[in-house]
């Protein structure tokens, strides 16, 4: 984005609120109110649209868009959700979603399947995997982010950054 933190803390926020930026999503920073998502996806441009979107409602954002590397960031970072693709190179998603799940540093973080499959077959393996919602692409942003806000429950962030009711 450009913009080192958000309209809450940052000396240029005349220029953040220019840009429509509401929180640059970085840790620490006083408009994250929602916990850290972390995004694996294999598609830049999907990553970036949903970092700058995600990070806007008052989340801190990671991302990972290598699948072998996927299991070592999210022990790094701890997320408290992970949104993952599952047709990657190399692991697929249910590989890695399955990793996450046996690591026990990764066992208990929610995992938001998105993905092209949406198979009544692949729904149910993410529901034998545990995933904590499902979501097939192409979908509304909005949609994302009901499934977000309700695995996340009380750590809803709200417009501009602010909490939830």
């Amino acid at each position: 984005m450009g913009i080192s933190h958000c309209l809450s803390c940052c000396p240029i926020m005349k220029v953040a609120r220019m840009e429509g930026v509401s929180c640059c999503g970085e840790e620490g920073c006083p408009g994250v109110t929602g916990g850290k998502i972390m995004i694996i996806e294999d598609n830049q441009v999907i990553v970036e649209l949903l970092e700058r979107r995600i990070s806007r409602q008052g989340y801190s954002v990671v991302t990972c868009l290598d699948s072998e590397a996927a299991l070592r960031v999210c022990r790094e970072e701890k997320p408290d959700l992970v949104i993952l693709d599952i047709l990657m190179p190399g692991k697929s998603g249910w590989e890695i979603m399955e990793d996450l799940k046996s690591n026990p540093d990764t066992a208990s973080i929610p995992i938001i399947v998105s993905t092209v499959k949406n198979r009544p077959e692949d729904v149910e393996k993410a529901r034998e995997l545990q995933a904590a919602d499902y979501i097939a692409k192409p979908y509304v942003f909005s949609d994302l982010l009901e499934r977000i806000e309700r695995v996340l429950g009380g750590r809803k962030a709200g417009p501009e950054g602010t909490q939830g009711p």
